[in-house]
């Protein structure tokens, strides 16, 4: 089973994305926030295979997040989804850790595509495999 943890500032978002998680299956919401300093509690707690994180999050921002993450070693896929879609924040992301980049208010169909690839391949534990290969490989 895939299990996400969302990092988002805005409730509607985070509701969102947690009813198209329901909706897939095979996935199980390992946790949710709003803002940095509780989110690296959460992640260090429930050790989720993929995180969703927006660029702005309260106390900070997902590309602190991003670079924690990586610094802690954490290995999980790391999926960022923005209003925030110029190409400097992409790459700022992209070379803070982040495997995915979505623009919120548009890629909601790309975004169920990969989710539904990552729980088909949690539900063959093909996941473990992708994490130790980076997915950086398939980065959008």
């Amino acid at each position: 089973m895939l299990r996400v943890f969302i990092i988002d500032d805005s409730p509607i978002i985070r509701e969102r994305l947690k009813k198209m998680m329901n909706s897939l299956g095979d996935i199980e919401i390992a946790g949710e926030c709003s803002g940095y300093r509780e989110s690296v509690l959460e992640i260090s707690r429930t050790r989720p295979n993929v995180l969703f994180v927006d660029i702005k999050i309260v106390g900070g921002s997902g590309i602190d997040l991003l670079l924690e993450v990586e610094k802690k070693k954490w290995n999980m896929i790391k999926i960022v989804l923005s209003n925030y879609c110029t190409p400097a924040y992409r790459n700022a992301c992209m070379m803070a850790g982040a495997d995915y980049f979505f623009d919120k208010s548009m890629d909601y169909v790309k975004l169920r595509r990969i989710i539904r690839k990552l729980a088909a391949a949690a539900s063959s534990y093909q996941v473990e495999e992708k994490l130790r290969t980076g997915s950086r490989k398939e980065r959008h």
